[in-house]
């Protein structure tokens, strides 16, 4: 009937943020890590590149190279990245087992992300972005911490969209003591 914390990622935290809308009363706290309460231009625009070519031919690894591009800033990926063609050939591998329609309806499901006004929420709220995402662009995470008033925190690094584990004793501290605060 009732739980403590909800908490999800990327597009966890797209659900975590629709859960506090939706079921106000059903958990105490909410912690969206690196999710959005709405897609901006930019995300849509991502999001909607993808669901395009995932049912041409070759359309699956092409969102994946395109997903890959995004998950790290340009800074990281030119630092860190010394067999490019490997590394996409990994993602490429990743996607290709996933299935295209299932996919295609998770990018559905986010493109579709809208919560509205946040009027209705009542849990306690902890916000986590990642300031360099390329991914889930976090001005619509940061606008609803400052209207609810919710404690934000965020990740700084250049790891973008996957900074949580670049960065993952800040995350754990803090949501730790999140989670522990009464």
């Amino acid at each position: 009937d009732h739980v403590y914390a909800v908490s999800g990622l990327s597009m966890g935290g797209m659900q975590a943020f629709q859960w506090a809308v939706t079921f106000p009363d059903f958990m105490d706290k909410v912690i969206p890590i690196v999710g959005t309460p709405k897609q901006t231009a930019y995300d849509l625009l991502l999001w909607k590149t993808e669901l395009a070519l995932i049912d041409k031919p070759q359309g699956l690894k092409a969102a994946a190279d395109i997903n890959e591009m995004h998950l790290h800033t340009p800074a990281w990926i030119a630092s860190h990245l010394d067999d490019v063609d490997k590394v996409m050939l990994s993602h490429e591998q990743a996607l290709q087992k996933l299935d295209p329609f299932d996919y295609a309806a998770l990018l559905r499901a986010m493109i579709g992300i809208d919560i509205g006004p946040s009027d209705k929420i009542r849990a306690k709220m902890f916000i986590v972005v990642s300031l360099q995402d390329q991914m889930v662009n976090p001005a619509p995470a940061r606008e609803l911490a400052q209207i609810t008033k919710s404690p934000l925190l965020t990740l700084t690094g250049d790891c973008g969209h996957l900074a949580t584990s670049c960065e993952q004793e800040i995350l754990v501290r803090e949501v730790t003591r999140f989670l522990d605060a009464r």
